[in-house]
């Protein structure tokens, strides 16, 4: 006869003695211009800390709450120069980061304000390239080849380093 701890450690392994689950009922929505959305192409998506899904679109960005979806226009809101939206991403601090494709930065606040950000001693006439947020909240921007950090929140921006050319 079989050793019946090996019997018993086989059951054990497949879910014999498992309790039954209860399965979860998981819905998905597509979001697309038939539904709100305010244009198809997008270029990047982020979820905000109460649940928001921010969608950046070539026509602007939009706002998921999970019932209706949201549109900020540059035209109606006045927050951003350009509809054509390329990045958004949601920090720490619930505050949603914007950057078009005319490389402009726009913060909203947590009561979803917008705040222009302001970066001391560089070209107005170069453009964002590239937003990320470190895991302490703090936003870092690509200009030309400086990278910008946040240096006191929301409010300015100051030079943390250089890539180098051969990148």
């Amino acid at each position: 006869m079989k050793n019946p701890f090996i019997i018993f450690f086989f059951l054990l392994m497949t879910g014999f003695f498992a309790t039954p689950s209860i399965a979860q009922n998981i819905q998905f929505k597509r979001l697309n211009t038939s539904n709100g959305l305010s244009d198809n192409l997008v270029y990047d998506a982020c979820m905000d800390k109460n649940g928001v899904v921010w969608v950046a679109t070539g026509l602007g960005l939009n706002s998921y709450n999970g019932n209706r979806v949201t549109h900020w226009h540059h035209e109606t809101d006045r927050f951003c120069e350009s509809r054509d939206i390329r990045n958004v991403y949601a920090d720490p601090n619930n505050r949603i980061w914007v950057l078009d494709a005319d490389g402009k930065v726009i913060c909203l606040s947590q009561n979803r304000k917008a705040f222009p950000i302001s970066i001391n001693k560089i070209a107005l006439n170069e453009k964002v390239r590239f937003m990320m947020p470190d895991e302490n909240g703090k936003m870092y921007l690509l200009i030309g080849n400086v990278i910008y950090k946040e240096s006191i929140v929301g409010q300015d921006f100051e030079k943390a380093g250089t890539l180098s050319d051969s990148l």
